[in-house]
């Protein structure tokens, strides 16, 4: 959504710093706000990406689908300020 709205795409594997571009690209405050308020949410699920990538680690059906329930509002709390399906 980044790449298509700016014509460049970031490029991090920090999802804590990829969550706060879109609050620039849309000058959207709310963005970042959320950001702020779940900072936890994205630092651990930050920490999960590069263990699952780089380390042998297994997380509980329990974590992913917690993680992945976060995520999920996180996308639509994002496709409602930028009104665009993601």
């Amino acid at each position: 959504m980044i790449g298509k709205k700016v014509g460049k795409w970031p490029k991090t594997h920090y999802l804590n710093k990829l969550v706060r571009e879109p609050s620039k690209v849309y000058k959207e405050k709310e963005i970042i706000n959320y950001y702020k308020k779940n900072e936890l949410f994205f630092e651990n699920l930050t920490d999960v990406y590069f263990i699952s990538r780089y380390f042998p680690r297994e997380f509980s059906e329990t974590t992913v689908k917690k993680l992945l329930s976060e995520f999920r509002r996180f996308i639509q709390f994002l496709e409602k300020k930028i009104k665009r399906k993601i």
